[in-house]
């Protein structure tokens, strides 16, 4: 089976989906959505998901992860240091 999903271009190119046996199934649509992801930093999932594309890929199509101390450094003066 093949999928083929667009986002921009970044998911443009077919790939192949593996089958799914019923345990497979049961870690993604059951485990994985019962499992509390709020205790996941953020971090880590941009971590994960930048280093996982090709350097290339990335820079073409402006995606770089910030992590949330950068962002603070820049939103924090413009519109919350006034509340603080």
């Amino acid at each position: 089976m093949w999928i083929n999903r667009h986002d921009g271009s970044l998911f443009a190119e077919k790939v192949p989906v593996p089958p799914m046996d019923e345990a497979t199934r049961r870690l993604i649509l059951e485990d994985a959505c019962n499992f509390n992801w709020s205790q996941i930093s953020p971090t880590i999932f941009g971590a994960i998901f930048e280093s996982t594309l090709n350097p290339d890929t990335c820079r073409h199509g402006g995606m770089h992860y910030t992590s949330i101390e950068n962002i603070h450094k820049v939103i924090d003066p413009l519109f919350l240091d006034e509340y603080k």
